[in-house]
């Protein structure tokens, strides 16, 4: 009984601070901007985005109520907002919303696929000895990159095209967070735009979260 009540404080806690949603997933197919929108998103200052932790996986996996995994995070990451960005996400998008519901607010990022192709190869050159989806045979590479960008069209709340993302990016960013619920009115928009137009990630990632 103690703990179903603790579970329902922390689900009550988490629905007040997140506007009815308590974790954000970021997904889309690889090299498609699922790292560049994370750090965009921690930037804000209540939001926390992990970069390919996997710890919704994790928690469901185990058997951990969304509600409490969720208020662990928020506590340990000292943000109201909490989430991850993974492209793994995409294969496990509908484990993840049985799991969580309502409570879990997808964004989708994807690209031109044919950038993406190169990307993949590019990848390869820097990360030879990478297990995962840069060892995908070259013929099946479009055909999974379309095939996820599918799943994206299909479950995405917020679905961001990177080449908007490039061509106007304050307005693509603001979009974004207003789509989320997010208000925008301490969003460091420079520094944001300074990631998109230079690749300047380090700073966004290096940002401690605040203490309260």
């Amino acid at each position: 009984m103690a703990d179903a009540m603790n579970r329902e404080a922390a689900a009550i806690h988490c629905q007040r601070s997140v506007t009815n949603r308590q974790i954000i997933i970021i997904a889309g197919p690889p090299r498609s901007g699922t790292t560049i929108v994370a750090h965009l998103l921690s930037l804000h200052p209540n939001v926390w985005v992990g970069n390919e932790t996997h710890w919704p996986l994790s928690a469901m996996e185990f058997g951990v109520p969304c509600d409490v995994a969720c208020k662990l995070i928020q506590q340990s990451r000292g943000r109201n907002i909490v989430g991850d960005k993974s492209p793994a996400y995409v294969r496990w998008i509908d484990n993840l919303l049985a799991w969580a519901g309502t409570q879990l607010y997808v964004i989708g990022t994807v690209r031109e696929p044919s950038a993406i192709v190169r990307s993949i190869h590019r990848a390869r050159e820097v990360f030879p000895g990478f297990i995962g989806w840069r060892d995908w045979m070259d013929s099946d590479i479009e055909t999974n990159v379309k095939s996820d960008m599918a799943i994206i069209q299909r479950v995405a709340s917020t679905i961001i095209a990177m080449e908007a993302l490039d061509a106007e990016p304050e307005k693509t960013i603001h979009s974004m967070l207003a789509a989320s619920e997010l208000d925008d009115s301490n969003y460091p928009y420079i520094e944001a735009i300074d990631v998109v137009l230079y690749g300047n990630v380090n700073r966004a990632a290096s940002k401690p979260a605040p203490l309260g």
